[in-house]
């Protein structure tokens, strides 16, 4: 069995504010049901609104490839590297990654590969993420024999 290899091709790239961390993001409502915190939803709502200002929603149109296999790179930036290191970078993912796909118009099956990485201190954006939406094209089972 091999990997499959894919060109890559970046499509949109976008600044928001860091997401809640997975420990933060849900919260029980008074019905004993999990939902979204109200940091998530306000982090949500601002996200949503500077992703919209980005255009977010129109990119796909330029790949005219269906069905669409994106990747996701995040680069976190913090306020202090107390606060870097003490931060799991994976806590991030799942929130970026929905509301991104949201503003795509797409849903996040599509997404074949995410990778984050803490990318350090930036005192003039803290508390950040530099997000990479990247078009995988190619083949998405080239390669890989009898495995699927």
């Amino acid at each position: 069995m091999t990997k499959p290899s894919w060109i890559e091709q970046i499509i949109f790239q976008v600044v928001l504010p860091l997401p809640p961390s997975a420990n933060k993001r849900m919260t029980v409502s008074n019905t004993g049901q999990m939902i979204n915190s109200k940091l998530t939803r306000q982090w949500k709502q601002r996200a949503s609104t500077l992703l919209l200002k980005a255009k977010a929603d129109q990119v796909l149109a330029t790949l005219g490839q269906t069905p669409y296999k994106l990747a996701l790179h995040l680069d976190c930036w913090f306020d202090s590297l107390s606060v870097m290191a003490k931060n799991d970078v994976d806590n991030r993912i799942k929130s970026a990654q929905d509301v991104i796909t949201t503003a795509m118009g797409i849903d996040d099956s599509h997404v074949y590969r995410t990778s984050a990485q803490k990318a350090g201190v930036d005192n003039w954006n803290p508390a950040c993420i530099k997000v990479t939406v990247l078009a995988l094209i190619g083949n998405v089972t080239e390669g890989l024999g009898n495995a699927y």
